[in-house]
């Protein structure tokens, strides 16, 4: 039986002025972490059970910063020669701050740092998940509600294989599933970044394109994330994400002319070097900057309860008589 308390913490009261004690926590926590890195913040709340799903992104932007760091100053200590003459420098005119961990000893720093990145990314992938997963089930809900009060205003609907096409639907539900999905993918193939070694001809190819998807990858989830809070944006948010829509759009197209060119003549595309440079590090730097234009307060519950031992052998035993 609940008791009035623990019914007053589980209901929403929408439209009023009364929020639950649990609710204030969950709200305050994800507003109050907003401008922390998110790799700090997890450190010190490893086992956290109320979630932005943002805290994990943030988490694994700032360890990828921190691998690249790192990378560099291995490789600008131990291999100067690449830093000079390189494959990647060879096609574009330029280092690309990749070209820090395309080499050993770096190479099993970047490999390594990305391992957990990818985990964090990932997790944060699961946890948007959820969170949308429940969305829907919560518009799926409201719009039933919705429908028998109000019948004649759903008589007009249209529908494309049985699901209802409305604008709730598609900006809170499709398209961040779509951009979760995605970014999931590409946080999956970055890894060959690391496993194929930039070469002229196939290899750099291969190498390069995970990161030209990964910029694609990263732009569409934070531009989801973005219009499903967009109340919580600021005039400066949207100058950011705009920013980083036309650099993360416009480099891989750059990219992918340039390695045509050399390929077909053998020599870098008559395209100015610096230009691409400059959108390149510009695309870093709104990434970098991606943590603390989120919106934070997306937020997951997720509650862990442990069943004992003597528990699930005494449930195993009733089943089995």
């Amino acid at each position: 039986m609940v008791n009035a308390t623990d019914l007053e913490k589980q209901t929403l009261i929408v439209g009023g002025d009364k929020f639950s004690e649990e609710e204030e926590e969950i709200i305050e926590f994800a507003q109050k972490t907003r401008l922390q890195s998110g790799l700090y913040v997890l450190l010190r709340n490893p086992f956290i059970e109320d979630v932005p799903p943002v805290l994990f992104l943030k988490a694994a932007e700032d360890l990828l910063f921190l691998a690249l760091s790192l990378s560099w100053i291995l490789t600008a200590i131990f291999r100067q020669d690449i830093i000079e003459d390189n494959a990647v420098k060879r096609y574009i005119g330029y280092n690309n701050l990749c070209v820090g961990w395309d080499v050993l000893p770096a190479l099993f720093v970047g490999g390594t740092f990305w391992a957990i990145t990818s985990f964090l990314s990932l997790r944060f992938v699961f946890f948007n998940a959820l969170r949308l997963t429940k969305l829907r089930k919560k518009i799926k809900e409201e719009e039933a509600i919705d429908e028998e009060e109000h019948p004649e205003d759903h008589e007009d609907d249209h529908s494309f294989l049985g699901v209802d096409i409305d604008k709730k639907n598609c900006l809170n539900y499709h398209f961040p599933v779509v951009a979760n999905f995605f970014f999931m993918i590409t946080t999956i193939l970055f890894s060959q970044t690391f496993m194929i070694r930039p070469e002229e001809g196939i290899s750099i190819w291969l190498h390069t394109m995970p990161f030209l998807a990964a910029m694609y990858g990263t732009f569409i989830i934070s531009l989801s994330l973005c219009l499903e809070s967009s109340k919580q944006m600021k005039t400066i948010g949207w100058i950011w994400l705009v920013i980083f829509g036309i650099t993360s759009t416009v480099n891989p197209i750059i990219f992918v002319y340039d390695f045509i060119y050399y390929d077909t003549h053998g020599e870098r595309s008559p395209f100015p070097y610096q230009i691409v440079m400059v959108m390149d590090h510009i695309w870093f730097l709104c990434l970098a900057l991606n943590g603390w234009n989120l919106p934070s307060t997306i937020v997951v519950n997720r509650k862990f309860e442990s069943i004992s031992n003597d528990r699930i052998e005494q449930y195993l035993s009733i089943r089995s008589t």
